[in-house]
């Protein structure tokens, strides 16, 4: 195995923005994001049976986990690996609690950079419909696109997608009459 460090201000990689037909698992806990806090990744080569790596296709291929590249699930589970041994035996000079720290921090800056991103395409494509006269069409994708948020498991996104969602639409929805984007999920139903 051999490894190359880089160091690049390039933060960009996959985040946990990815939906799968299947809700069961909460996509921010794959996330592994592989550059740190200040740019640096390193680089590791390494040998695999066929028959893993056909595995690692199949599970990327599956989209039922938030992996869009092999080494979006190859950072995962090598950090999964290096937790599960250092909670079976300590090892020496480890770095586990500041490497926590790290990967928390970054994974944390890619879901908001995500978050941030998801908004300001819908922004987007909404004023593209303004913009040719259509602001009914920007209203179905609005309506669409809070339900679906309403139906977010998450609290903190959910939240956050709906302060959003006044603080950037809702003057559309209340020059149209449209009921407000309510922050309370109850409303999930209407």
């Amino acid at each position: 195995m051999t490894a190359k460090r880089t160091n690049s201000k390039d933060t960009s990689t996959h985040t946990g923005t990815h939906t799968s037909a299947s809700a069961k698992y909460d996509p921010s806990h794959y996330v592994v994001p592989a550059r740190d806090h200040q740019g640096h990744a390193t680089r590791i080569w390494c040998h695999i049976q066929p028959s893993m790596d056909h595995e690692i296709v199949q599970i990327v291929a599956s989209r039922k986990w938030p992996f869009k590249m092999k080494g979006d699930f190859l950072r995962w589970a090598a950090w999964e690996g290096i937790k599960r041994l250092e909670k079976a035996e300590p090892v020496p000079h480890s770095m586990l609690m500041v490497a926590e720290t790290i990967v928390e921090s970054a994974r944390q800056a890619e879901l908001w950079n995500a978050f941030k991103t998801s908004v300001d395409s819908l922004e987007k494509s909404v004023k593209s419909f303004q913009d040719s006269g259509n602001e009914e069409e920007a209203l179905k994708l609005l309506a669409k696109i809070k339900n679906d948020v309403l139906k977010m498991d998450e609290d903190v996104w959910r939240e956050e997608w709906l302060k959003e969602f006044e603080k950037r639409f809702g003057h559309l929805w209340a020059r149209h009459g449209t009921r407000a984007v309510s922050l309370q999920r109850a409303q999930a139903t209407q």
